[in-house]
């Protein structure tokens, strides 16, 4: 008895233990900012706590492994980085159907609406994902006008043209042009620099993004409307890096990723935009909310619808389901307003 409990004790001494896995997190959000605090630094310490120190995850924000925000995706299917949080319109082309809840027609200005109208249409959409594992796909709670100059304009549409602003999505950049202004595509982590030298005149950007991006001081007053679009954004794992990992580990990540998550975050956003306004209003900024049933307002529906119908054009031989997409979107979103 005794010569068989030396040899089991040397058979299990000689069985590696389960070696740490180790993942890198890649984003373009600052290291101070509530995406960091708020969002990436919980999920990971919720992962690697559960997983009892079998995973690790290297937080890496504010692009600190090099590359451009728009090198995000890319980074991830090549296998340079294990997981990123990128935003769709950074690359182009790449996920046409995800883009209709970048269309400024959707008339949205909460994240938690069009994250959960997202999700519901998740399989309309699961085409463009092919090539990775999604974990988080979300919405901010749609752009706003940011200006850099105090200059009362008088008839907005006309007062916009011939102005330099910041464009992200090619949505965006239609929108714009409508508006006969130059249309920029700069990322959000470049508003600053574009502002301060006076390349730029104005920003579409999510007021919840004021404040992370160093704008407060920089932004004049800004115009928020229900039609300028919004932007999506996704946290996608590298697929072959998740499927060797081992089954207990690819459950955990599982888990605390999905649907649960990406409403979770988008409830954030929408907490990140009330952030925004109370800080520039505690500035002293003016925030112009315009009226649909306004002439104004009406000016800007008009473009917005004008955007729809050109996407839908672009596409139409692009994607299959076109139609069911915009139809959709748009009935899911009616009924939830109806329902507040």
């Amino acid at each position: 008895m005794k010569k068989l409990f030396i040899i089991i004790i040397s058979i299990i001494s000689i069985i590696p233990l389960q070696a740490q896995e180790e993942l890198v997190f890649h984003y373009f959000a600052p290291e101070k900012s509530p995406h960091n605090q708020l969002i990436v630094a919980p999920w990971i310490k919720a992962i690697e706590e559960e997983s009892k120190g079998k995973l690790k995850i290297i937080n890496a924000p504010g692009m600190k492994l090099g590359g451009t925000p728009a090198n995000l995706y890319d980074q991830v299917v090549s296998g340079d980085v294990d997981i990123a949080w990128t935003i769709a319109s950074y690359t182009p082309g790449k996920f046409p159907r995800t883009e209709v809840f970048e269309l400024p027609s959707l008339a949205s200005n909460s994240a938690y609406d069009l994250t959960e109208t997202m999700q519901e249409m998740y399989p309309l959409i699961r085409k463009d994902f092919r090539e990775v594992k999604v974990l988080l796909l979300h919405t901010d709670g749609g752009f706003d006008l940011h200006m850099r100059e105090d200059k009362p304009l008088k008839n907005i549409i006309e007062d916009l043209q011939g102005m330099k602003i910041r464009a992200s999505s090619r949505m965006n950049t239609w929108l714009v042009k409508m508006w006969k202004a130059n249309p920029k595509p700069i990322v959000a982590p470049k508003i600053r620099e574009y502002f301060s030298e006076k390349k730029l005149d104005a920003a579409l950007l999510n007021i919840g993004g004021v404040a992370p991006m160093g704008l407060t001081n920089l932004v004049s007053y800004t115009i928020d409307s229900n039609y300028f679009g919004a932007a999506v954004f996704l946290i996608v794992m590298n697929k072959e890096r998740y499927t060797s990992l081992p089954l207990d580990l690819r459950l955990i990540i599982k888990n605390n990723s999905g649907r649960n998550w990406s409403v979770k975050v988008s409830k954030l956003f929408d907490k990140f935009s009330e952030m925004g306004r109370k800080a520039l209003l505690d500035k002293g900024n003016k925030i112009v909310t315009l009226d649909d049933s306004s002439i104004v307002g009406q000016q800007f529906i008009k473009y917005a619808n004008r955007v729809e119908k050109y996407w839908a054009r672009q596409n139409k031989k692009k994607i299959d389901n076109i139609d069911e997409l915009l139809e959709t979107a748009h009935d899911l979103l009616k009924k939830r307003k109806n329902s507040k």
